[in-house]
C-alpha cells in the first residue's frame, strides 16, 4: 500500500513528484513560483482541474499541462465543422 504524506510547503509538495493535480482556485497556488516548481519535480506534469492557470505560459514554463473542459487551442482542429 502506497504510504501518504501531507506536507503544507508547495515547495515540499513539488520535491520528486511525478506530477501535481490543482483541485482548488485559492489564490495562493495560482501564484506559486512555477519556476522553481519545474525544477523540484521529477515530471512536470500538472493537471488543473480548475482552469486556473495559462495553458501557454505552462508549456512555456517547461510543463506537461492539462486542463480539464477547455479545449486545446494549440491546434489546428476547428470546433466547429463547417
Amino acid at each position: 500500500m502506497q504510504r501518504r504524506v501531507f506536507v503544507e510547503d508547495p515547495d515540499e509538495v513539488a520535491r520528486g513528484a511525478d506530477g501535481l493535480l490543482l483541485l482548488t482556485e485559492w489564490k495562493e497556488y495560482r501564484e506559486l513560483d512555477w519556476k522553481r516548481i519545474y525544477r523540484e519535480m521529477a515530471r512536470p506534469l500538472v493537471m488543473d482541474a480548475r482552469n486556473m492557470l495559462s495553458p501557454a505560459k505552462m508549456k512555456e514554463l517547461g510543463f506537461e499541462y492539462y486542463s480539464f473542459g477547455r479545449p486545446d487551442l494549440s491546434t489546428n482542429t476547428a470546433l466547429v465543422s463547417s
